[in-house]
Parts: C-alpha cells; structure tokens; sequence
C-alpha cells in the first residue's frame, strides 16, 4: 500500500500543477496601464500608442461592417469626434434620411483589458442615455508582425448592441517578456482545459485503480482493471438507454429490467 501511495501521489501532484498552469494559461490578464496599453504578469506590455492619432480624428476611418449596412471608426488611445458623436473612442455610423446617424460605441473612461485564446481583448462601453442602451465593443487585438494595423469591423451581435472587430497588427503583440524577443499571446480555452482536467482525472482513475487491485486485492488478468464488469457492460446500458429515448419510455423490457 505505501508502494502505490508512492506512485499515486507524486503522480496526482503533476497534474494538478499542469491543471493549475493551463488554467492560468487560459485565464490570464493583461493589466491596464494606460487607455490603450497593458502589461502581463510576467512583464510582457502592449502598446497601441503608435497607430493611434493625437489630433481629435480617429486612426481607422468609416470602416464597413461585414453586412455593409454600418460603418465605424475608431482611435485606440484618445478621444474624437466625428458627426455628433463628441468625445468617443469607437462610433457607428449609419446612414439615413436625410442625414447620418453617429453613435457612441465607446468612452475613453470605459476601457478595460481582458484575453481569449484569439489573443488580448480591449473593450469599451457608452450608456445612450436617450435610448436606454448599453453599447459595448470589443476589439480583439490579434498579434501580427507583418501587419501595421488592419481593422476588421465584424459588426452587431444580432440586435444586442454588442459589437465586434478585430485589429491584426504587429503592435498587438505582447513584447520585453523577461529573456528577450516576442511573446505571441495564445491562450488556451476553458473548454481545452476542462478536457485536459477530464482525461487527467481518468488517468488517476486508471492507474491509481489498478495499481490497488493489484497490489491490494491481489487481482490478476483483467480483474486488475477498476470496476471491469461495468465498464464491460457499459456499452450495452448506452444502447438501452438510447432505444429508451428513442421510443419515448415506452416497450423497452430490457431498460425496465435494468
């Protein structure tokens, strides 16, 4: 018993630290250092400052949305105004009958910095005060050194007033990570991770009951694995239940007998 107590343990620890490690992988934050810059745990920064303009005009000037229907535009790192949208960091543009409508998608004061395994997200909020509405946007800035600053406007979420774009460029990078050059910022999703905990808490399951029917119950051949006669039979309660599905809980003899 000390044996497999031996194995287990140190075996079990391994995995919870890689669990922990792709979890923080897959969660980690970008901190907020100024309205367009952030900087990681490990000391990594990043910096819209250079494609972003300094004269109250946006960067990224009426870019259409997938649908064609809007335009939008945008500046990183201070304020514009376009139309009679005052002060804005994003605006929608819309046209209409007889004039363009402009929306505020976004005020400095509102930008906050989170990650998803694209890379890290920049999001900006307005309350439409007249309309009742909370506009949000979110940039994902999606790290390419071949590209100054490309923004795709991906547009509405349905009629949510959530709105979507996608910035590639090679200041959306994450760089001066301790030890030199580049970090590209990957991320693992939550989904990954929890098939990762999944197949982690199988193995445990595996080795740490065989290792106790061997050594323990003295089990040999195919005794040795844990729980056999039910996994053995497993396939069959699948198919039973399946059928029981199917025909609604109804003529299914084999289920009532289970």
């Amino acid at each position: 018993m000390h044996n497999i107590r031996m194995y287990i343990v140190p075996h079990s620890l391994s995995l919870l630290f890689l669990i922990s490690s792709l979890f923080r992988s897959a969660v980690g934050t970008c901190s907020k250092t100024g309205p367009c810059s952030c900087q990681t745990e490990d000391g990594g920064k990043l910096d819209l400052s250079p494609i972003s303009k300094n004269d109250g005009t946006p960067q990224f000037v009426d870019i259409p949305d997938q649908r064609g229907f809007d335009h939008f535009s945008w500046n990183p790192c201070t304020p514009f105004t376009e139309g009679t949208a005052f002060d804005v960091m994003v605006v929608q543009v819309r046209n209409g009958v007889p004039q363009r409508f402009y929306y505020n998608l976004g005020t400095l004061d509102s930008a906050s910095f989170s990650e998803s395994s694209k890379g890290v997200i920049l999001q900006y909020s307005a309350d439409a005060v007249m309309e009742n509405t909370l506009r949000t946007s979110y940039f994902t800035l999606i790290c390419d050194e071949s590209l100054e600053g490309q923004l795709t406007a991906l547009g509405e979420r349905g009629t949510q007033a959530i709105y979507d774009f996608e910035l590639r460029s090679k200041y959306a990078c994450i760089k001066g990570v301790p030890g030199g050059g580049t970090q590209i910022s990957v991320s693992i999703s939550i989904g990954t991770v929890l098939v990762i905990v999944f197949l982690s808490l199988v193995f445990i399951y595996l080795v740490g009951g065989i290792l106790f029917q061997t050594f323990v119950r003295k089990a040999t051949g195919k005794d040795r694995v844990p729980n056999y006669e039910m996994w053995r039979q497993f396939p069959i309660y699948v198919k039973t239940g399946i059928v029981f599905l199917i025909r609604g809980g109804k003529n299914v003899p084999a289920y009532q007998a289970i």
